[in-house]
């Protein structure tokens, strides 16, 4: 059985924005092509849980791609030590795990091409 499936509220990105006309993920697109996001900030922005944004993204970076273009992934820093992160996953992580920190920037999102 697919998760969400008769779901009250459960939309699997489609259901269309009230003052655009365009669905959440196309409305991601869009912000994405425009300029380049932070994960946390693009949450927030769209009112967002960690979870629907990263089923977003991941949608997102296949339908990209077939149309020649590709979701880019800036990996997170440690804002305290500046240790860069290799992971380019789409959250950032909790700690640093060389200071230790909770202050983590990014990663940082966008669609080119």
């Amino acid at each position: 059985m697919n998760p969400g499936v008769g779901t009250p509220g459960f939309d699997h990105g489609m259901s269309m924005t009230s003052q655009t006309g365009r669905t959440r993920r196309q409305e991601i697109v869009e912000r994405l092509r425009d300029s380049e996001w932070a994960f946390d900030e693009l949450r927030h922005e769209l009112g967002l849980t960690v979870r629907v944004l990263e089923e977003d993204l991941r949608h997102i970076d296949r339908s990209v791609r077939a149309t020649g273009s590709r979701l880019e992934i800036r990996p997170a820093r440690c804002e305290a030590c500046d240790f860069g992160f290799k992971s380019t996953a789409f959250h950032p992580p909790g700690r640093c795990p060389s200071c230790r920190d909770r202050r983590i920037a990014g990663p940082w999102l966008r669609v080119r091409g």
